[in-house]
């Protein structure tokens, strides 16, 4: 499966609100009582290296497994796809709906390097790339919107080394391998299976390997497609070193002068009082080579067009899909025009070859928050939600007591419920009658629990799994065990406020941004203040979640990693392809522009009673039953403003203003605090 990146975002956390996450990764944040640790600092990128398989072994391997147990979700066709059917329809006396779908999908939709049914046909849609399977899927799903009837033909394709290195552009046999085997896909390289990748220094002269491609019936026969072939055009860019005068070395020696210490502690190797802004320093050394780069941009042009506005792989190297035009009365072949078997044909893509994600939620029993209920336990296919909002959904419900079975105790009703949505905010709905929420307010969800809880007690923790549809091993053996790249991440978290599970599979592009970048912030429920003497009151102001322009920071972070993971090695040539695996990159910061604020558990305590959130530019305080909206405390205080000294033992000075019987402990709970005079982020 084509994968990239996964994230449990917060709401209501100082407006962006805390974020965690990674490269090819999953997080989940929020501390709990009883569950705040130290969390081991792991890599921000995991390189997947797997033995090649042969594709008929892979296949005995698929026949004896049923496949995956995840739950469709799906109750419809995404309506984003019937439009676009409906925009590719056929032309009087030219190209028939079907050759438009195809060559829509062939000329649009760039390859992803991984074997399986990964982000689907809406996926593919939104990034423009996909797995073989995630195009067919595509393909197929728009002819059935235009009224064909469609199948998938899996089995095998034969390809000579020609048509290989146009597809991938590479001509190198110990490559291609290593670029099947590590993305999964059943392959046979110059016509044998070697599970190290060692062919030397040989090129490539065939590769059989495991495919899908697309059957429609056109006018009573049936005729073939593949629309994840394609050939490409490979441009190399331009000599970086010469253009902006660079020489190996000259940037240490311009940063380096007699202040400069270079030492080790500890066994790293670090290096200080480097020579930024002084005469002849780094920043002096970095202004020459941009601008030698852009002048270099500005006097040079490819095909008669300058560089300065030439395609980015013109510049920096990379590949474009060569386009391909449907010949006049259409593509109308019974075979591909490559050797190929088949193996199966599927009216529906079977769930072993499907991408699942687990999303396990547990939450911490009152009253001493040492057990926990497992209250959502939904497997989901990958091809169902992307592209969607995944979302655990709480109801935020403080103001309306309910009070315990010895009469004192006061809780509040918890209802969470976890939630797919479209930019629209609509979605499926697999409770319906089986609603819990005692209020008769129902939204769609996949899963709901109810309870009557201390909203303090709304922590826990998320457990994310992801399992592949690969046959290979996960320690690079021959053995056929299926767990190769996949991972399974649990994270402290809290649920006082929703949050979001964020997902990227494989290359990502803007149009996830477009969708996610729709929705304005929700408001916070609005909560009055009811008292007169509260403590340091101030004129009450609506605050907002923050959850709308979090997900478009979420989208547009997903895009930036996505191409900037894939502009790296288009230097050196050659195709990039993300997995997931369970890596974090958690901080904390002030959030400027362009940065992200994370929460950090080390410095961060839930305990029951007063609790303190913040959201956007206020503080929400909620005090033993008085609720109340107020403007973050100025630096200096006003004039007669009386400062409450904490007695020994943390006891305030003053009345205490809790209900008779209310045993709430007095202490606070501080989420996505920043550190002092600390800006930026830091990986975990």
């Amino acid at each position: 499966m084509g994968a990239g990146m996964i994230w449990v975002i917060r709401k209501a956390r100082r407006g962006l609100g805390a974020f965690l996450g990674g490269l090819a990764a999953w997080a989940v944040l929020a501390p709990a009582p009883a569950l705040a640790q130290q969390v081991n600092p792991t890599p921000a990128v995991s390189i997947g290296v797997a033995s090649l398989i042969d594709p008929a072994s892979a296949d005995a391997y698929y026949g004896s497994h049923a496949g995956s147990s995840g739950s469709s979700v799906l109750q419809s066709t995404p309506a984003e796809l019937t439009l676009l059917a409906q925009a590719l329809p056929s032309d009087p006396g030219g190209l028939a709906a079907a050759d438009k779908i195809y060559q829509y999908v062939r000329n649009n939709i760039e390859i992803t390097w991984t074997y399986g049914l990964s982000k689907g046909a809406l996926g593919a849609m939104i990034d423009r790339a996909g797995t073989a399977f995630d195009q067919a899927n595509l393909m197929v799903v728009l002819l059935q919107q235009a009224g064909y009837t469609a199948s998938y033909q899996a089995g095998t394709i034969t390809l000579n080394g020609a048509q290989f290195a146009a597809w991938s552009g590479i001509t190198n046999a110990t490559a291609a391998c290593q670029l099947l085997a590590n993305g999964g896909i059943p392959a046979q390289v110059n016509g044998s299976t070697t599970a190290n990748c060692n062919y030397g220094s040989a090129t490539v002269s065939s590769v059989t390997l495991a495919h899908v491609w697309v059957s429609a019936q056109i006018g009573g026969t049936s005729y073939v497609f593949d629309p994840a072939y394609k050939t490409h055009v490979f441009k190399s860019g331009v000599n970086l070193a010469g253009a902006t005068g660079l020489t190996s070395g000259a940037p240490l020696a311009a940063s380096s002068d007699g202040g400069t210490t270079n030492s080790s502690q500890s066994g790293v190797n670090f290096v200080q009082n480097l020579n930024m802004d002084r005469s002849g320093g780094l920043t002096a050394a970095l202004t020459g080579y941009a601008s030698n780069y852009l002048a270099y941009l500005s006097n040079n042009s490819v095909n008669n067009i300058s560089l300065a506005a030439a395609e980015p792989e013109d510049v920096i190297g990379g590949q474009l899909i060569a386009r391909y035009e449907v010949p006049s009365g259409g593509l109308r072949q019974t075979s591909l025009p490559y050797a190929s078997t088949v193996q199966h044909s599927w009216g529906a893509i079977p769930g072993a070859y499907r991408t699942t994600l687990r999303v396990q939620i547990a939450k911490v029993n009152p009253p001493d928050a040492t057990t926990f209920t497992t209250i959502v336990d939904k497997t989901l296919f990958v091809d169902e939600i992307y592209g969607r909002k995944l979302i655990f959904d709480t109801n935020f419900d403080l103001a309306h007591p309910y009070v315990g079975n010895n009469g004192t105790d006061a809780y509040s009703y918890f209802i969470g419920s976890l939630r797919l949505l479209d930019e629209a905010g609509a979605g499926p709905d697999l409770v319906g009658s089986a609603n819990c929420d005692p209020s008769n307010v129902h939204l769609p969800a996949l899963a709901q629990f109810c309870r009557a809880d201390k909203p303090t007690f709304s922590a826990g923790t998320v457990t994310l799994t992801a399992n592949h549809p690969y046959v290979a091993s996960a320690n690079g053996g021959t053995a056929l065990d299926g767990s190769y790249m996949d991972a399974t991440t649990t994270k402290p978290v809290d649920m006082v406020l929703p949050f979001v599970i964020a997902s990227a599979w494989g290359d990502a592009d803007r149009g996830l941004v477009d969708k996610w970048g729709t929705r304005t912030d929700k408001s916070l429920p609005s909560i009055s203040n009811t008292t007169s003497s509260c403590e340091t009151c101030y004129t009450p102001i609506t605050g907002s979640e923050g959850d709308g322009r979090r997900e478009q920071l979420t989208a547009a972070w997903i895009v930036q990693a996505s191409r900037a993971a894939r502009r790296a090695p288009a230097r050196p040539a050659g195709p990039f392809c993300f997995h997931p695996a369970p890596r974090y990159w958690r901080g904390r910061g002030r959030h400027g522009p362009g940065s992200l604020l994370a929460q950090q558990s080390q410095s961060t305590h839930l305990s029951v009673g007063r609790r303190q959130l913040r959201s956007g530019g206020h503080r929400l305080r909620h005090e033993s039953g008085k609720h109340h909206r107020q403007r973050r405390r100025p630096a200096r205080r006003a004039p007669g403003h009386r400062r409450h000294r904490r007695r020994p033992g943390g006891q305030r000075r003053g009345p205490d203003r809790r209900p008779a019987g209310h045993h709430l402990d007095r202490h606070t709970l501080r989420m996505g605090q920043p550190p002092a005079g600390g800006r930026g982020q830091r990986r975990r």
